[in-house]
């Protein structure tokens, strides 16, 4: 029993400084890239590209739900063929709208990720 409580007492001293020197460092990779001149550039034209399309899309929807309303107020006097062409076009016209809207946010990632991955090599 005092052989194996000796062992224990003598793996624990030989570990314990080990451990204590054991040091870990957490780097926020966007605040670092954002340090950086380059950073800033970049984010700055990516800034300005979406601001560019958003407002485009902004505008279409708007455009859209203006029709969306004027719909409903002339469903009334609609026949049920025509109301039911209208409905599938506007759906149409929608789904197609989000998926340009998609489109958009994968080339803006798709740009952003070409933008900072040489400052991301000039960091490490």
């Amino acid at each position: 029993m005092k052989k194996m409580l000796s062992i224990l007492a003598l793996c624990v001293t030989l570990i314990s400084p080990s451990a204590t020197a054991l040091k870990v460092g957490v780097v926020d990779l966007q605040q670092a890239i954002q340090a950086t001149k380059k950073g800033k550039s970049a984010k700055s034209k990516l800034e300005r590209d979406f601001k560019k399309q958003k407002d485009g899309f902004d505008q279409e929807d708007q455009t859209f739900k203006k029709e969306v309303a004027d719909f409903q107020k002339k469903s009334a006097v609609l026949s049920a063929d025509a109301r039911k062409k209208k409905e599938v076009e506007l759906q149409r016209r929608r789904f197609a709208w989000q998926q340009k809207v998609q489109q958009a946010q994968l080339k803006i990632n798709q740009e952003e990720a070409k933008l900072t991955a040489p400052i991301l090599k000039g960091l490490r």
